[in-house]
């Protein structure tokens, strides 16, 4: 009896080792929008501690398209061997599934491995434009049709931000989706759009140069890092500030517990780290850091909380 239960510790200690990631092969980090945009910045802040922490190569691969949903899928689909992993923010796994058709279902074929850092949601246009929400709307109100905002695409958190503030202002504004931030940022700074629901991380620089001007932003409170920003709620529109966000980290969902566990403790091995803490801090972003199973709750929690909010607001166009 003695050597059968030795056999079998044994048995599931080789296991364990197979199953986790394989020192010296590369892990595929694969983020669903292009070079430069949010959440490609954070993938690439982590890339270096956590190979060291995994001993593996770290590679970022950019997979943007349908709102994220080409990356997701790309993960969803991949082998669940800890080798390719999906780092992205809220919106294509919790928003895109519940407005389309998706070639995964975030729930069966992914995992949650660990929230990284939690984020606001900022609206702005270039200081010409508008001086405040208020005057973006009156604005609006006189020009049906006419003023444009940007988003980083169909289905996004953004994009169904600005649905909202359509429905709750009674304005018609045109939606203008783009691949990633930067392109989306790019033309509300040339004038090609008015204005654009972003993050604190893409927008930041340009609120310093005072090329942009920050009209409102989500969140429970003010952001300390604009405190001179009035949340939505301060301007009439409570709802808008329910649009928070997240970045985290997930694999294809067969992947052993094991190896989600030491991909977890990688990453929060990294957020240890001050100089990543304050790098995610400095663009205007909150460290987190969980456990699989909590990050998990807070996947499930974002899910019936956009079902409710997307109720609220009714069908949205998806082209």
């Amino acid at each position: 009896m003695k050597r059968f239960f030795l056999g079998v510790a044994l048995a599931a200690a080789v296991f364990s080792v197979n199953a986790q990631v394989q020192a010296g092969k590369p892990v595929r980090l694969i983020n669903p929008y292009p070079p430069g945009a949010s959440s490609d910045v954070m993938a690439r802040l982590f890339s270096e501690k956590v190979a060291a922490a995994l001993h593996a190569p770290v590679i970022v691969e950019n997979r943007p398209g349908a709102g994220g949903a080409i990356g997701v899928s790309a993960v969803a689909q991949s082998a669940a061997d800890g080798h390719t992993l999906l780092f992205v923010n809220s919106g294509p796994v919790v928003i895109v599934p519940l407005l389309q058709k998706t070639a995964f279902d975030p729930q069966k074929d992914l995992v949650p491995v660990t929230q990284v850092a939690f984020n606001v949601m900022i609206l702005v246009a270039r200081p010409q434009t508008a001086g405040s929400l208020k005057e973006l709307v009156a604005q609006a109100r006189a020009q049906p049709g006419k003023l444009a905002y940007a988003s980083i695409g169909n289905g996004s958190l953004l994009h169904i931000a600005g649905e909202m503030l359509k429905k709750l202002a009674g304005v018609d504004l045109v939606h203008v989706p783009y691949k990633g931030t930067v392109p989306a940022i790019t033309d509300v700074l040339n004038g090609q759009v008015t204005m654009a629901f972003s993050d604190l991380v893409a927008t930041r620089p340009h609120l310093e140069a005072g090329t942009l001007r920050a009209l409102g932003i989500s969140g429970p409170r003010r952001w300390p890092a604009v405190p001179d920003v009035p949340l939505f709620s301060e301007q009439g529109y409570p709802a808008l500030d329910r649009f928070t966000g997240w970045w985290g980290v997930f694999a294809p969902a067969a992947t052993s517990r094991a190896t989600v566990d030491q991909v977890a403790a990688a990453f929060n091995e990294a957020l240890r780290e001050p100089l990543i803490r304050n790098r995610i801090s400095a663009a205007n972003a909150e460290p987190t850091g969980t456990s699989p199973l909590e990050f998990g709750e807070i996947v499930k929690g974002d899910l019936a909380r956009w079902s409710a909010l997307l109720g609220e607001l009714g069908s949205i166009r998806m082209d």
